[in-house]
């Protein structure tokens, strides 16, 4: 075993080429067994030994592709760090509101170029991913659907990798499955590598299909369901049109897309992919994503915990109406911030807002707040509470952080 690890090793750095492989790989068998290998044999070991250096393969380019986005990241943040430093002590130096304007346009602009920049990355990042399972010098497709019975408020799970995975309404009390399937393995039976356990309302899907191997998982599910449990890797996550008490979805390099859901509780995680919420209801929403936007439009949500990095938040959205302490928490850098807040009467605020290098602008029912841009220095903050803010029984707060960035709060 150990010698098989070391030619493929070899392999795998260019050290020697498939058919010197190969060849390694047969003299390895026959002094193993003191024969040469039949015809079948050889064929067997070099198909096991593509396999292996394919998948070896996308797993060495997605970590690289990876380490190239943390860095790329990090990058941004240093460069900006650096400039408004060099920057801070010119404008300390000369004091003048025409460079004081200058340097605020200028951090603004730097911070719109970061952000971006590296949304643009994320995408072609993205891309790329895409790019690795569909370079395949032999693809063979199969397709399968199952129908499973559903309880009444039953748990799903579903824990895939490198599959795109889609949920949607099913107008019957049925659990539909649908999975294609692309691969560079001939005769693969999905049955074989795909694993259903249903137990006491709880229902756990998980596929284990060999490397290079890629497809989608459609799901098909009747209203009435307690919680949703996606995980996947390398692939987008698409939810729409569920009714649930909470949703969890977590995956990377892939977008994440909530569209016209209700739920108690939501939480999504990603990175260097956009996360979308649209038309959603739920009492909170926690959102994670790194070099790409957070948008949420059209949505009654309570409480938003949202974070990335490089790449600008919006926020469109009105009061749910279930939470006792209804409040935005929204942190990204490099990155505009703009929340539109749904005018109802009677509402009172608290903003807590931090940016460097740009400007905060308030536009609120009872808080109307602009800062004076020529007074801008390296850092601005607000914190501001409306009269009756302590004693209203509705109210929310915003709590909004960035760099090199506006932020603006309003009523729509």
């Amino acid at each position: 075993m150990e010698e098989k690890m070391l030619i493929l090793k070899m392999l795998q750095e260019g050290k020697i080429n498939t058919e010197e492989a190969v060849k390694l790989l047969e003299a390895l068998e026959k002094a193993n067994t003191g024969t040469a290998p039949a015809g079948s044999k050889i064929d067997e070991l070099r198909d096991e030994l593509t396999a292996k250096l394919n998948e070896i393969k996308i797993d060495d380019k997605l970590n690289k592709f990876g380490e190239k986005a943390s860095k790329i990241a990090t990058t941004f943040g240093e460069k900006a760090g650096k400039l408004a430093e060099q920057l801070g002590e010119n404008i300390n130096a000369e004091k003048t509101e025409k460079f004081t304007e200058e340097f605020t346009k200028r951090m603004e602009v730097l911070g719109q170029e970061i952000a971006e920049s590296a949304t643009k990355f994320a995408d072609v990042f993205a891309g790329q991913v895409g790019n690795l399972f569909d370079n395949v010098y032999e693809k063979y497709k199969y397709n399968s659907s199952y129908t499973y019975p559903v309880e009444d408020a039953p748990d799903i799970y579903l824990k895939t990798n490198n599959f795109s995975v889609k949920f949607g309404l099913c107008d019957t009390r049925e659990m539909k499955v649908n999975i294609s399937v692309n691969s560079n393995m001939p005769q693969l039976v999905i049955d074989d590598y795909l694993k259903t356990i249903i137990d006491s309302g709880i229902y756990k899907l998980s596929s284990e299909f060999p490397g290079r191997t890629w497809g989608k998982i459609e799901v098909l599910l009747p209203k009435g369901i307690n919680m949703i449990n996606i995980s996947t890797d390398n692939a987008k996550c698409e939810i729409s049109d569920m009714d649930v008490k909470q949703l969890n979805c977590s995956t990377a390099n892939g977008r994440v897309t909530i569209s016209k859901c209700i739920a108690d509780e939501i939480e999504i995680f990603t990175d260097n992919e956009k996360v979308i919420l649209n038309e959603v209801t739920a009492r909170t929403a926690k959102v994670r994503t790194s070099n790409s936007k957070i948008i949420i439009e059209g949505s009654s949500l309570d409480n938003i915990d949202a974070k990335t990095s490089n790449a600008a938040i919006t926020v469109i959205a009105s009061r749910k109406g279930d939470s006792l302490s209804p409040g935005y928490t929204l942190y990204t850098s490099n990155g505009k911030i703009d929340i539109g807040i749904a005018n109802e009467e009677g509402f009172e605020y608290m903003v807590d807002a931090h940016t460097t290098m740009s400007s905060i602008d308030v536009k609120l029912t009872n808080l109307t707040y602009e800062t004076d841009k020529k007074s801008i220095g390296m850092q601005e903050v607000i914190d501001l509470k409306s009269e009756n803010y302590d004693t209203a029984s509705n109210k929310i707060s915003v709590k909004a952080y960035t760099s090199n960035a506006p932020i603006s709060i309003k009523n729509i």
